[in-house]
């Protein structure tokens, strides 16, 4: 089966809306994908990167797997000691999209509000 971008473009879009909407001002938004969306990086990127800027309760966790459940299969998931890592699977011969929140929080990171979809992210 080939690689469909627009199809692959519509998921992340989706993932990053509701995850958007879902955690406004807890989530900064960064990487290979945030470089293609809003900086127009001439490669196209698979995944979803984020840094958490205000701390991740039990609760938010299982919005989060909600949002990829509701969207697809969870292949994978796990709250690790710095990162919360989600493995989302949207369909049989598709690649799968990695969702990587960074838990550790730098005091020198400065991060530009955009929005994005209706939504500041």
């Amino acid at each position: 089966m080939p690689f469909e971008q627009d199809l692959h473009k519509r998921h992340l879009f989706a993932l990053l809306s509701a995850l958007t909407k879902a955690f406004p001002e807890k989530l900064a938004f960064k990487g290979g994908t945030c470089a293609y969306l809003f900086y127009h990086l001439p490669r196209f990127s698979f995944d979803l990167d984020f840094d958490v800027i205000k701390a991740f309760k039990e609760e938010d966790l299982d919005v989060f797997q909600r949002i990829m459940s509701d969207n697809g299969e969870v292949k994978d998931f796990h709250d690790k000691e710095f990162t919360i890592f989600g493995l989302f699977d949207y369909g049989k011969g598709y690649p799968n999209i990695k969702i990587e929140l960074n838990k550790r929080v730098w005091k020198n990171n400065v991060y530009k509000i955009d929005w994005f979809l209706g939504a500041p992210l």
